[in-house]
């Protein structure tokens, strides 16, 4: 399944998680990457992200409207 979103330049989106392997591609845009114990990755169009199941995750600091596409992948059932 994919998505298209949008996250306006002053937003953020907090830290979530998936419960399948995720794509996430930063088409246009800049901000930061947040990762668990308040680690932050600058990000700045064009990138790729991929996340395994579960994965935390947000968006920060976002100084320029971003624009990402997210391709969930469901994880094989064991």
């Amino acid at each position: 399944t994919s998505w298209l979103y949008r996250i306006p330049a002053g937003c953020s989106v907090p830290i979530h998680a998936g419960p399948g392997y995720a794509l996430c591609q930063i088409i246009t845009g800049r901000g930061k990457l947040v990762l668990p114990s308040d680690r932050e990755i600058d990000y700045c169009a064009p990138e790729l992200y991929i996340f395994e199941p579960g994965a935390l995750h947000g968006w920060s600091d976002v100084v320029e409207d971003t624009l990402l596409t997210v391709c969930e992948v469901k994880a094989e059932d064991s």
